[in-house]
């Protein structure tokens, strides 16, 4: 499988998908070019050549529900989120509904924050103190960038999105299994049958 994205200045978007495609199907070549022709041959070109995977056309390309619009990271995990699950996470035994339902929480906890913050979505409120503001992964990947060493920076910036993934999906999978395992344990608490206690009916005063 080959996949393109543009090359140069990287954001968390494009570096956070590229890291989650290349778990979800190992063996993708990862191919760094604004080339158009070479973009052309990609299974899955994102954030560059205005298809499905870009968001960089007039209008976007889409939003939530809740209004967050999609960036490259967000697009890819919509189409291929179940698969980058199981890569992430190595779950090669599991339930497809479990890997959608880890999948959605995912996006919840960081996916939908990357999209944001590359489309200038504000999550948040100006600065508690002057001047100080609070840290966020998409700060922290754009920092890597070093125009000495475009290529380098980018391994480095794929090397921890890599590493933050598979905590995060380990994180959600802990979350969907304390989840489920709530749901069980209400759900046979309800089950208990109460018709063996039985009160006296002729009981003397």
């Amino acid at each position: 499988m080959k996949l393109v994205t543009h090359d140069g200045i990287f954001h968390a978007d494009d570096v956070f998908a590229a890291a989650a495609l290349l778990a979800a199907f190992p063996g993708a070549a990862l191919d760094r070019t604004r080339n158009p022709q070479r973009a052309a041959t990609a299974h899955v070109a994102f954030d560059v050549g205005g298809g499905a995977y870009d968001h960089h056309q007039r209008g976007g390309n889409g939003a939530r529900p809740n209004g967050i619009p999609y960036a490259a990271f967000g697009l890819v995990w919509k189409a291929y989120g179940p698969e980058m699950v199981a890569g992430l996470g190595g779950y090669t035994s599991v339930e497809t509904g479990w890997l959608f339902t880890a999948a959605d929480a995912v996006d919840r906890m960081l996916v939908q924050q990357i999209d944001a913050a590359d489309n200038g979505y504000a999550l948040s409120g100006p600065p508690v103190i002057d001047g100080v503001r609070g840290v966020s992964v998409s700060s922290v990947i754009a920092w890597l960038n070093d125009e000495r060493r475009p290529e380098q920076a980018f391994e480095t910036a794929l090397g921890i999105a890599d590493t933050i993934l598979r905590n995060v999906v380990r994180q959600a999978a802990n979350q969907v299994d304390g989840a489920a395992a709530m749901r069980a344990a209400l759900h046979r608490m309800r089950a208990v049958s109460y018709t063996h206690l039985t009160l006296p009916t002729n009981r003397e005063v």
